[in-house]
């Protein structure tokens, strides 16, 4: 995933919504709107696609309902924002954004259950020309705890594409003790099996969180 922090200056204004700032490479120009104002937005994604196009993604609260977000950057300017999909029977937030070496985006996030906030799944989902395919939930596999309502849950995922077109995500779920974060890729077909990446321990006060995930040139994902 090309992502555009030198390229562009982002700042998320909780009062006014979500504006673009400027290009720091080239000529200052006035901030755009992205998001409408008195909304609360969190957890901003940018990323370029092999066109050039920009694409960002981020999490918007109105108070009621969070939805993920999107918008490009097209003939000089934003797209009016869309949801990727609207979902009321559950909370969406926390979304990543990645795009493969044959110019598919994705995007992920954290999905929580309305009638049952503690069941938190992840979800994909990647653009096909004129919308976002259905959301698909990705498989924790093993990942649970026999009488643990919280293990097997998932949250803050992390996206990145490697060099072969597999896509690589981060997590972290909570193992009946503490947080820990885990890993698996996607080849195209399906899903790998969870592995746990971070040192497994006995204390629960040790929480492994906010994973960020990159793939190097040789496919090996960081």
């Amino acid at each position: 995933m090309t992502k555009t922090y030198r390229l562009l200056a982002i700042a998320l204004v909780a009062a006014w919504g979500l504006v673009s700032a400027f290009p720091v490479a080239s000529q200052s120009t006035e901030p755009t709107r992205l998001a409408a104002p008195a909304q609360e937005v969190r957890f901003l994604e940018v990323a370029r696609d092999g066109s050039g196009v920009l694409w960002a993604v981020w999490e918007m609260d109105s108070g009621r309902d969070s939805e993920i977000y999107f918008s490009r950057w097209m003939a000089g300017g934003w797209l009016p924002s869309e949801p990727v999909h609207r979902r009321p029977l559950a909370w969406d937030r926390s979304p990543d954004l990645a795009v493969t070496t044959g110019g598919e985006v994705w995007v992920v996030w954290t999905s929580t259950d309305r009638s049952d906030p503690q069941k938190k799944s992840i979800y994909v989902s990647h653009w096909t020309g004129g919308r976002w395919s259905a959301p698909e939930a990705v498989p924790l596999g093993p990942v649970s705890v026999e009488n643990c309502s919280r293990c097997g849950v998932a949250k803050e995922p992390s996206l990145a594409a490697a060099p072969d077109g597999k896509l690589w995500l981060a997590w972290v779920g909570f193992d009946g003790v503490d947080d820990e974060v885990y890993a698996q890729s996607w080849d195209g077909r399906s899903w790998s099996t969870p592995v746990r990446v971070s040192a497994d321990d006995s204390d629960p006060t040790l929480y492994d969180r906010q994973p960020s995930i990159a793939v190097g040139a040789d496919g090996t994902p960081w």
